[in-house]
């Protein structure tokens, strides 16, 4: 499956869904930050193909679904502590095929982790490490706050080799300081090395880290 029609399929599962549960219509998949995304995966895990993950917040699970369709991961675990949104996670698993490949979980990390009962060298999150969400949440409403970021890491260091971490930044007025140096301040806190770095993505940036423990 080429990634237009990968695309094209998560918007018409999210569109039939949205329609379905909610009457109303859903958002297309933003196609240039999935990429940019992916990008840094494919980066990030080289000679790691085949491995096992965990994706932290996964939402719908769209990243990974899409790196386990190009081959980066056999086996992932996809955790969200959303009901509603892991229903789609679900339907979109299906209809990709991915029944072998990926499980789901429903929990919130901050009370426990589901890493025991699985061999995951890596984990991904595309949340929590954006420092502006008081003033993104204050500027658009949200009621939503992401777990904490220093308390994720001590967490997930401990169980695996590798986190990645990326974090879509909009130039729009809303937001005032930059992920990288969050990132690496964050990583510090918790003695992990960090590799940071961005990439132009649509009208903003993509801005990621590749954490590691210092003896890995």
């Amino acid at each position: 499956m080429d990634h237009d029609e990968f695309y094209r399929m998560v918007n018409r599962t999210r569109e039939e869904f949205f329609w379905s549960k909610y009457r109303k219509h859903s958002y297309p998949e933003n196609k240039e930050l999935r990429e940019a995304q992916l990008n840094v995966l494919l980066n990030a895990t080289k000679g790691y193909e085949g491995g096992s993950a965990i994706e932290v917040l996964c939402g719908e699970g769209v990243l990974s679904y899409l790196a386990a369709k190009e081959g980066i991961f056999d086996k992932v675990v996809l955790v969200d502590n959303n009901p509603e949104v892991l229903e789609l996670t679900e339907i979109h698993r299906e209809r990709f095929g991915l029944e072998e490949k990926v499980d789901i979980i429903e929990l919130d990390i901050e009370e426990q982790t589901p890493i025991g009962n699985y061999n995951i060298g890596l984990a991904i999150c595309t949340e929590m490490f954006n420092p502006n969400y008081p003033l993104v949440i204050e500027a658009l409403g949200k009621k939503y706050i992401p777990p904490d970021p220093i308390k994720f890491l001590e967490t997930f260091s401990k169980k695996v080799g590798k986190i990645i971490v990326m974090e879509a930044y909009r130039e729009d007025g809303y937001f005032e300081a930059s992920p990288d140096e969050y990132i690496k301040n964050v990583a510090n806190e918790v003695e992990l090395k960090a590799e940071v770095g961005k990439i132009p993505c649509g009208k903003g940036m993509l801005y990621y880290g590749i954490l590691e423990t210092p003896d890995k």
